[in-house]
């Protein structure tokens, strides 16, 4: 095959991989509009009818698989005498790579304290906790082939991938066995005997990972992969093969006549996991374990733990970042003294704030579960998840822990995000509100009810774009946001059914109005904020009365209050914030006078909590953040072609590359806060730029690289600050309520931003010399401003000022004057460039631009402003889920580098004491 030619209904895109079992291509499937591997098969077995006619036979019962931790197999095509597999295109690294990165060190950066994470050592392996999340899966895998009587027979690290959802794909079942010396010998029995990259006319496999049966050439059943299992959890542990050799004899002859070495295997390796890979591993399959479905037991009780016990409260708090899947490193507690990998603080009195002495998880794996509410009687938990595919609403009923998935009957689409609000639970248990729409529609989301806790037919409450519905602690009221993007929000209240409506609050100014939620003195809290970008902007939480009355403040900050739950009995707010650190914790604080209390602390956001009606149970949302800073071809259509500079683990976003230069400057957590930190373009030479207890966000290079302009909170006021590219102590330029970055002029005299000055934000420039400020005329709202640097032009977004709001991209020069204003809108975007940032390309004639609406996955244009015809292609469609925050080009216009936030979660429950 060659790029660009097609194979039936697929575009071939270009060549990802060669092999024994022929050429693998991505291609595009123009039937349904999706992306897909092809696998070219050898020309030793398409022209031998009696073979191919078994390997489709055989594919027919494969493709029959159909499991989240399989790699799917769509058909076969055939052009000419060219045949090919259609399967499903798994993006992400291989176990294989991973394993590799781990052992070169490139994965992550460890510090002293990291020497523990969720009471597991480390190794050259992977950590313990994220080795057992990966085999579990893997065994997940196996067991729905098993159960079909599907053997994989050659199991091993580079036929898994790890998706950037953290969710394992085992790929080639049994579609790399043939071999043209044992014609007689069936595709599903045949052994795989290659200790390196594969030829045609050999064995093809890996002998490390061989059972000692397979190794004779013996016949083979489910109890190969096993062994195989067991092969790949050892060197998952331990960063080293089970049975190495030099040569392929010397592996084979480790394989049947000596054992692993189990000393090197990490001191915190759950007993049972020991037992779970020395039964695995027998060299007598009749001795090994018969069963794959009893490994995952195993590991289910290795990583369970202590998950259901009491947390102490003077346990001292792990602070490091956790590696890969963090959503399982959380499941796993050191039992004893450490739960969840985080504790709770010391309890306040119980007179003030609530004390919480017990915690469970709810969730685990690589789904993500998000928006949780808990039942008024306590005794079940609502949330969204996504483990089915599609997000679903799902019950777990705590007593017995069994779980129901509400919606997959329900032919609706629901809301992948929670930015607006989560779950609602009626007070009287038998109805839950949700974000959603019919299946397939074009339609915006609108608020739905569904009878609960058991499936049932769902109808729509409110009307399309009237979202986050909350009940009245009585039942006889709702509250609920009638979203208008980028124009900003309005409150709405009305009677349960949805008749008499009325609005409470009025949208204005782009103010997002999110997250209602009513007090027992029936007063509505709420967050404010002017972006949302994954909730990682300004917000402030607000309360009024619905009755009459003007909007009071009541957390207010330079960083993040966001989440208000009123205590049920009136006894003070639940909210999450993060005054101190950068990630959010849990804090209370009293209706009246007294000081806020934090309730938790720990890795990750605590987030989205949710209370019983007595005050006695919570359920949140921890979330992992996976920050990183990744480079994105500007040539290339493919997704596959972008590739982390940084690991994620670091909390990096907010890239700017020096002009001219190869060194980038971000923002990153590493350090506990947000501070500026420089590295090459490569990832390497990491150095910190700014410290202290600030907030340091959004920097930007002057045009000759000498100086770095960022925002911060240094000195209790939101600021322009500006500090030497090569360090030293950084200067204040001048305050100002910034909606967004910096940008400086092409003479690097003036820096242009968005600020609001009581209304809608608009442009504003300050001088670099002097401070002096001044207003730059915009026909509209502006936000996120960049100053091209070839002219004076000056590219910004413009806000629709009236709902549902539609973000244009602008331009005018440094007097204010509008240019190019007949550029068309950005197609095939629903709401344009919403919650969207942009950069020049160094030649000044391009713009990177990024668009994230809530619910649509986010996408990068590039944009032509002086082409002809449509100026606007898409580079690169995110999936539901990651967002941007910065973008910036590399020196020579090839590739762009943004800041990518991506998140795992589960749901967790705490129990106050008695």
């Amino acid at each position: 095959m060659i790029v660009g030619q097609r194979l039936g209904a697929y575009d071939i895109l270009s060549l990802i991989g060669r092999g024994g079992m022929g050429e693998v291509y991505r291609a595009r499937d123009t039937k349904l509009g999706r992306d897909v591997a092809i696998k070219v098969l050898p020309a030793a077995l398409t022209s031998d009818p009696e073979r191919l006619a078994r390997f489709e036979r055989e594919a027919r019962v494969l493709a029959s698989l159909n499991h989240p931790n399989i790699g799917a197999i769509y058909g076969l095509e055939q052009s000419g005498d060219v045949r090919a597999l259609v399967l499903e295109l798994v993006d992400g690294p291989t176990l294989a790579e991973r394993l590799q990165a781990v052992r070169s060190g490139s994965s992550r950066t460890r510090h002293p304290e990291q020497a523990v994470v969720s009471g597991f050592s480390q190794t050259d392996g992977l950590p313990v906790a994220e080795a057992l999340t990966i085999a579990r899966q893997i065994g997940d895998a196996l067991d729905a082939a098993h159960e079909k009587g599907i053997v994989h027979r050659d199991l091993k690290p580079a036929n898994v991938k790890l998706t950037p959802a953290g969710v394992v794909k085992v790929l080639d079942f049994g579609l790399a066995k043939t071999h043209t010396d044992v014609p007689a010998a069936d595709l599903t029995n045949a052994p795989t005997m290659s200790a390196g990259p594969t030829e045609d006319g050999v064995l093809l496999g890996t002998a490390p990972y061989m059972s000692p049966e397979q190794a004779r050439g013996q016949a083979v059943d489910k109890r190969t992969d096993i062994w195989a299992f067991g092969c790949l959890l050892y060197e998952l542990l331990t960063g080293r093969r089970a049975f190495p050799g030099e040569t392929l004899p010397d592996t084979l002859a480790a394989i049947i006549g000596r054992g692993p070495s189990w000393d090197v295997l990490p001191a915190a390796t759950p007993p049972s996991v020991v037992r779970l890979l020395q039964r695995c591993l027998e060299k007598d399959s009749r001795r090994r374990l018969r069963d794959i479905g009893d490994a995952r037991t195993d590991i289910d009780d290795a990583l369970s733990g202590a998950a259901a016990q009491t947390v102490p409260t003077t346990v001292l708090p792990v602070r490091s970042r956790l590696a890969w899947s963090v959503a399982a490193l959380l499941f796993v507690a050191l039992v004893g003294t450490l739960a969840l990998g985080w504790r709770l603080l010391p309890r306040a009195p119980a007179e003030t704030a609530p004390a919480f002495s017990r915690i469970a998880r709810l969730t685990s794996g690589p789904a993500r579960d998000i928006g949780p509410a808990i039942s008024p009687d306590g005794k079940w938990v609502a949330y969204l998840s996504n483990a089915r595919g599609p997000m679903d609403v799902w019950v777990k009923f705590l007593a017995s822990g069994d779980a129901a998935n509400l919606t997959v009957g329900a032919n609706l689409d629901v809301s992948g995000s929670t930015g607006i609000a989560g779950l609602d639970i009626s007070p009287d248990g038998t109805r839950i509100a949700v974000m959603a729409k019919p299946r397939g529609s074009s339609e915006a989301f609108s608020t739905w009810e569904l009878p609960a806790p058991l499936p049932g037919v769902p109808h729509k409450l409110l009307d399309t774009g009237f979202l986050g519905a909350r009940w009245s602690p009585d039942g006889r009221q709702v509250a609920f946001i009638r979203a208008g993007s980028s124009a900003g929000d309005a409150l709405w209240v009305a009677d349960a059914d949805g008749a008499n409506r009325r609005e409470v609050i009025a949208a204005r100014d782009g103010m997002h109005i999110h997250w209602p939620s009513w007090s027992r003195d029936g007063r509505i809290y709420f967050l404010t904020t002017f972006f949302t970008i994954a909730n990682l902007d300004q917000s402030e939480i607000y309360r009024i009365d619905p009755r009459g009355g003007a909007m009071e403040a009541v957390v207010s900050t330079l960083r993040r209050a966001v989440f208000p739950l009123p205590m049920p009995n009136g006894a003070g707010l639940i909210y999450a914030a993060n005054p101190t650190s950068e990630e959010l914790s849990l804090w209370w604080r009293p209706s009246g006078p007294g000081e806020p209390h934090r309730l938790t602390t720990g890795v990750g956001e605590f987030a989205e909590p949710r209370m019983s009606a007595d005050g006695r149970k919570l359920v949140f949302t921890l979330y992992e953040l996976r920050q990183s800073l990744t480079r994105i071809p500007v040539t290339s259509i493919l997704a596959t072609d972008s590739a982390d500079i940084t690991n994620g683990y670091g909390g990096d976003l907010d890239p700017s590359l020096a002009p001219g230069g190869d060194r980038l400057v971000f923002s990153s957590s590493r350090d506990g806060n947000r501070h500026l930190w420089t590295a090459r373009i490569d990832g390497g030479d990491i150095r910190p730029l700014t410290s202290g207890e600030s907030q340091d966000t959004r920097p930007a290079y002057s045009p000759d690289a000498r100086q770095i302009a960022f925002v911060s909170d240094r000195g209790g006021r939101r600021a322009i600050w500006i500090i030497s590219a090569d360090g030293g102590s950084p200067r204040k330029l001048v305050d100002a309520a910034l909606t967004g970055g910096l940008s400086w002029s092409r003479d690097g005299l003036e820096i242009v931003y968005a600020a609001s000055a009581g209304a809608w934000p608009g442009l504003w420039s300050v001088s670099v010399g002097d401070a002096r400020v001044r207003r730059l005329p915009t026909p509209g709202a502006a936000a996120e401003p960049v100053w091209s640097p070839t002219r004076d032009l000056i590219a910004y977004l413009q806000p629709a000022t009236s709902g549902p709001g539609f973000n244009r991209l602008a331009f005018v020069d440094s007097a204010g004057q509008p240019q190019y204003s007949a550029l068309p809108p950005a197609p095939d975007i629903p709401a344009g460039f919403v919650n969207g940032m942009q950069a020049w390309s160094p030649d000044g004639r391009r713009l990177a631009v990024v668009a994230q609406n809530t619910n649509a996955p986010a996408s990068i244009w590039i944009v032509d402003p002086d082409a002809r015809g449509n100026p606007y292609r898409r580079l690169i469609e995110l999936p539901i889920g990651p967002r941007i925050r910065g973008i910036t080009w590399t020196r020579d216009g090839s590739a762009i580098v943004i800041g990518k936030h991506d998140t795992t979660s589960d749901i967790v429950l705490m129990d106050q004491a008695q």
